[in-house]
C-alpha cells in the first residue's frame, strides 16, 4: 500500500542519515589521527 511505502521511505531516509553520521564521525576520527601520523613521520 501507499502508506507502507511512505513508511519504508522514511525509514530508509532515517537509516541513510544515521549511516552518513557514522561515516562523518569515522572521517573526523581519521582527520584527528592524521596530524599525529604526520608528526610521527617528521620525527622519524
Amino acid at each position: 500500500s501507499l502508506q507502507s511505502s511512505a513508511r519504508e521511505i522514511l525509514l530508509f531516509e532515517k537509516n541513510k542519515r544515521i549511516t552518513a553520521r557514522k561515516i562523518n564521525k569515522q572521517t573526523a576520527d581519521l582527520l584527528i589521527f592524521t596530524p599525529n601520523q604526520i608528526v610521527a613521520l617528521i620525527l622519524n
